[in-house]
């Protein structure tokens, strides 16, 4: 709760400490929250939590979750590309081909991702 006041109140700082403070807080929908409000002052933590979403849906091991999972990839992308940052989007893509190179579904899905200019929501 301490969070989200803090985020109503545009204190970006005080919600990232309060945060980082409760690892609790990583699996639920206020860490989303707070990557939408924060992810221009603070990216890195954004992407953090983007990164975190994403692969705990992949690890879902569906079709549909993959496709849920590319919400939050896009997200990183349109990020990663303001801050010019496009070696380290590609390092991720890379990555995440390797590590689950048996999941065509999923490659489908990341090759969409290469390609595509979807508006990101």
């Amino acid at each position: 709760m301490l969070i989200l006041i803090a985020l109503l109140e545009k204190r970006n700082d005080d919600a990232v400490a309060l945060y980082q403070q409760s690892p609790q807080l990583r699996l639920t929908g206020v860490a989303e929250e707070l990557a939408k409000k924060i992810h221009s002052t603070h990216p890195d933590i954004a992407l953090q939590i983007w990164q975190t979403k994403a692969e705990q849906l992949i690890a879902l091991v569906k079709p549909k979750a993959y496709q849920e999972a590319a919400v939050y990839l896009r997200r990183m992308r349109k990020l990663y590309e303001e801050r010019k940052r496009l070696d380290d989007w590609q390092a991720l893509l890379a990555g995440l081909r390797s590590r689950h190179k048996a999941k065509r579904r999923l490659m489908d899905v990341l090759d969409e991702l290469e390609n595509d200019r979807k508006p990101v929501s």
